[in-house]
């Protein structure tokens, strides 16, 4: 499943960009999201906790920048996490890039690419395709609220 959106930030490129690309930083702007270690400056492990349903799974796994580029505002992220209680797999390749519409105001374009798996991959699109929309307003929220 994918997912595009356009963030409004009412903030410069140059706040915004060391901030996004900075993963201890931006991960909190995730809801449920925690950086539990940094194993390098590209590689960190992770937890996510979820609500699914009746299920509130929590993904342990790890984030790694597999492209980042300063000069075209650019990072790219996989998130890989599996629950083992509920025995399901997620993964997600995360894309965002920064443009400055103004001196004053950055758009980060994000695409994300999501794939469930085991137990909980056995429930509808639909389901999935409304809290990934939930996610990604959650995270719009709290950018905003960094920069404000």
């Amino acid at each position: 499943m994918q997912i595009a959106r356009d963030i409004p930030v009412r903030a410069p490129i140059d706040k915004v960009w060391p901030f996004v690309s900075h993963i201890p930083s931006v991960t909190p702007c995730f809801p449920g999201a925690e950086v539990t270690e940094a194993v390098s400056d590209r590689e960190f492990k992770a937890t996510v906790k979820v609500k699914i349903g009746p299920f509130s799974p929590q993904f342990a796994g790890t984030a790694t920048v597999e492209e980042k580029d300063d000069a075209s505002h650019k990072i790219v992220v996989r998130a890989r996490g599996a629950d083992r209680k509920i025995g399901s797999n997620a993964s997600a390749l995360i894309t965002i890039s920064l443009t400055a519409d103004t001196p004053a105001t950055t758009t980060l374009h994000t695409l994300t690419d999501f794939q469930l798996t085991g137990s909980l991959g056995q429930f509808g699109k639909g389901i999935f395709e409304g809290i990934a929309n939930r996610m990604v307003d959650d995270f719009t929220r709290n950018i905003n609220q960094r920069f404000s």
